[in-house]
C-alpha cells in the first residue's frame, strides 16, 4: 500500500504585487520580490472534463488561473463552468492528487 499524506492547498503570492505565481516560487515571476504562502481558494471551477473506468475527471480553475487536473467525487453529470470545491489534496513522494466535490 502506498503512503499518502493529506495535503492543504497553498498558493505563492508576491509581497508586493500580490500576483499568484503558480507552481509555487520563492520570487515573483512579475516583478521579483518575495513571495508569501497562503491558504489558497479552495472553490474552483470545471473548465473541461472526460470520463474514463474509474468515473470523472477532468481540469478545474482556481483563482481564476490556477488549474489542476481533479478526480470528481459524487459528481454524476459535471458541467463546464460548474463550481466544485477541492475536498482532497494527496501526495505520495513528488506525485499530487486531488479530489473535488459538488460546492453547494
Amino acid at each position: 500500500m502506498e503512503n499518502y499524506t493529506d495535503e492543504e492547498f497553498m498558493v505563492s503570492e508576491c509581497i508586493k504585487c500580490k500576483k499568484i505565481n503558480w507552481p509555487s516560487l520563492k520570487f515573483c515571476k512579475n516583478c521579483l520580490s518575495s513571495n508569501t504562502l497562503r491558504k489558497g481558494n479552495n472553490i474552483g471551477r470545471i473548465i473541461e472534463y472526460s470520463k474514463n473506468d474509474q468515473g470523472y475527471f477532468g481540469i478545474v480553475e482556481f483563482e481564476g488561473q490556477i488549474r489542476l487536473i481533479c478526480y470528481f467525487n459524487q459528481i454524476n453529470n459535471p458541467k463546464i463552468n460548474q463550481e466544485v470545491i477541492l475536498q482532497k489534496i494527496k501526495k505520495n513522494k513528488s506525485n499530487y492528487s486531488f479530489e473535488v466535490s459538488q460546492h453547494y
